[in-house]
């Protein structure tokens, strides 16, 4: 992905770990939805692949796979494993420096995004490294594997894929991987300033095993729930995710080329980063923290597309942008719908009344 927002998503609700000889066969409509969610929310609503560009089949293909496969993977090495929210988070951070660092190598590419970033040391982008890895950690894996599975809220806490499912989707990722590595570092920015990954290419596989792991294995446990307050209101977690997602965007992409401290955009990125975990983390100590606050935070992330996307499309009057107002306003009917989806499912079931 190239561009993007973010806000943390963590909360509790682990998945404990659950026998899955037949997941495969039930769950594949599940499957089949998180694969397209993915590159439709980071990628379309975003901006970062335009309307117009979608008609490009092969780009597409590597783009949905690359995306798709990385969100299940994510989803499915947490649910299988038992792991908690938090888990997951490190486990997008991973995904995030594998298509960025790995695959596409923004981090390390001067032509990437003009202007070229004076925060880089090593040769690497420190803004790009520290802003895409937040955006696809919250974007890219938490906000599609929460509307994924409020889609499927039946599904939601176990795996959706056998061990056949898993080996085979990782293939298909590291193929992918190869594929865009390839193109990207050798071919495409060939002799316009980025010939191949620099010796300190490096620094991105080696961040990539270190997410991954401590995604897998380290113990961070869910926060229990204790007292009687309730989580805060649906509309202040969509306007936290809003506000994340927005201070994040503007640091990114506007705040770096015009604050001469070049490091303030990043300690900003990080310190909204670290805000937004320990708020999660704080609100879903509370009795009633579930699916419904998880989407909420979800759509406010979401919600910077569909407030800017008229901008983009009739101000800034890219061609390319051509129908991202109504792809955005298409996304907050599925909201919309998936909110009242959740209440219902959500809903604690009704006492008889005794005659």
């Amino acid at each position: 992905m190239d561009t993007q927002p973010t806000a943390s998503l963590l909360d509790r609700s682990p998945a404990a770990p659950v026998a899955t000889s037949d997941a495969p066969r039930r769950a594949w409509p599940a499957v089949v939805a998180l694969y397209l969610i993915a590159p439709l929310v980071a990628e379309l609503l975003s901006g970062s692949t335009p309307p117009r560009n979608w008609n490009n089949i092969g780009g597409v293909m590597l783009t949905v796979s690359l995306y798709g496969s990385g969100a299940l993977l994510a989803r499915e090495v947490a649910r299988a494993r038992g792991l908690s929210w938090g888990n997951l988070a490190l486990l997008g951070a991973a995904y995030g420096v594998l298509e960025e660092g790995i695959s596409y190598q923004s981090w390390f590419n001067p032509r990437w995004t003009p202007p070229p970033d004076a925060a880089r040391a090593f040769d690497v982008n420190w803004t790009f490294a520290v802003g895409f890895t937040s955006i696809h950690t919250a974007l890219s894996i938490l906000t599609s594997i929460v509307i994924a599975e409020a889609l499927f809220p039946s599904v939601a806490t176990r795996p959706w894929l056998g061990r056949v499912g898993r080996i085979a989707f990782t293939i298909w990722l590291g193929l992918i991987v190869v594929v865009v590595f390839l193109s990207y570092g050798f071919s495409i920015y060939h002799g316009k300033g980025y010939d191949h990954p620099p010796v300190s290419y490096v620094i991105a596989p080696t961040l990539f095993v270190v997410f991954a792991l401590l995604g897998a294995f380290a113990p961070i446990r869910p926060v229990p729930q204790v007292g009687v307050r309730p989580p805060p209101r649906l509309w202040t977690l969509r306007l936290a995710g809003f506000l994340g997602a927005f201070v994040i965007l503007l640091n990114l992409f506007v705040l770096r080329n015009v604050i001469p401290i070049h490091v303030i955009p990043i300690a900003l990125i990080l310190a909204t980063d670290a805000l937004g975990v320990y708020l999660v983390r704080r609100w879903a100590r509370r009795p009633g923290w579930g699916m419904r606050q998880r989407l909420a935070l979800a759509s406010g992330v979401m919600g910077v597309f569909i407030v800017f996307a008229p901008i983009i499309e009739f101000l800034v009057r890219d061609p390319a942008m051509t129908g991202i107002t109504i792809a955005n306003l298409l996304a907050l009917s599925g909201l919309i719908f998936l909110a009242s989806r959740v209440t219902l499912f959500e809903a604690p079931p009704t006492m008889p009344t005794i005659q």
